[in-house]
């Protein structure tokens, strides 16, 4: 899985702009839902 992830952040020259950028902003959000959504999958309060 390792190396698979690593091809995906490594696109080829042809669309690295538009993969990073795309890559970038999917995980900002992603990033600002789970800040916003309490982190019950890393410590789920008792």
């Amino acid at each position: 899985m390792a190396e698979q992830e690593r091809h995906i952040k490594e696109p080829p020259t042809t669309g690295v702009p538009r993969t990073e950028r795309r890559l970038t902003e999917e995980e900002k959000e992603r990033v600002r839902r789970a800040a916003e959504q309490p982190n019950e999958w890393r410590e789920p309060n008792p």
